[in-house]
């Protein structure tokens, strides 16, 4: 009699309601109560202790095994969309939080055969634990040898040199005002903006016109 008012389309009611979730877990406030579940859970996935720096990898490169249905559910909605990060270089709380690995802005497994291996295995899979090896110039060759267990000196060179390039200027003058104990990390910065856009997989037609969908800011 309704004429099919009132029907719910539960999997993308359960889609919108993830995507919330994800939301307000990485820009939601600080004392969001169940927030420190949620990092405690996802800090197991492959073991890297990661949680919110998992959302700026590639999740099909993520192993998710022993992960609730929900959870694995959260990456699936998140590799929906494309996104795009702005003001990446204004925290550097942020910044050394920056993973190194599975598809990240820093990744760059691809240029030395075996780092992924090493980075994982040594559980070096963020910015600050190479700051705090290398250095905030990341020079010491000697000490980044160590903590990846590599002998060759000229290897650990080129891994340096492969990050200082990956990084911006801007980036790099935070790094050195933190070396010069000018900058400290603030675990109050507010998540980086990032602007989401969904993920059509190349395909086209009218019913398919993003119109207004286009970079929508996750932050608000």
């Amino acid at each position: 009699e309704e004429g099919g008012q009132g029907l719910v389309h539960l999997p993308s009611r359960m889609a919108t309601f993830r995507l919330q979730f994800i939301q307000r877990f990485l820009t939601g406030p600080g004392d969001l109560v169940w927030r420190k579940l949620t990092r405690f859970i996802l800090q197991k996935v492959e073991g890297l202790g990661l949680d919110t720096a998992l959302f700026f990898m590639d999740y099909r490169k993520l192993h998710l095994n022993g992960l609730s249905s929900f959870y694995c559910g959260l990456f699936k909605i998140w590799g929906l969309f494309t996104f795009k990060r702005m003001n990446t270089s204004d925290s550097l709380f942020w910044l050394l939080e920056e993973p190194l690995v599975k598809g990240s802005r820093l990744d760059i497994t691809n240029e030395v055969p075996g780092l992924s291996h090493m980075l994982c295995a040594s559980r070096t899979v963020k910015l600050m634990q190479v700051v705090d090896a290398a250095g905030p110039d990341l020079s010491d060759v000697t000490a980044i040898a160590l903590l990846l267990g590599h002998k060759s000196i000229r290897c650990m060179k080129s891994i340096l040199d492969f990050w200082r390039k990956k990084l911006t200027d801007d980036e790099i003058t935070l790094l050195m005002d933190f070396g010069k104990g000018v900058l400290v990390p603030d675990t109050e910065d507010p998540f980086p903006r990032i602007l989401i856009t969904p993920d059509l997989k190349a395909m086209s037609g009218p019913l398919l016109d993003l119109h207004e969908l286009q970079d929508l800011d996750l932050n608000k």
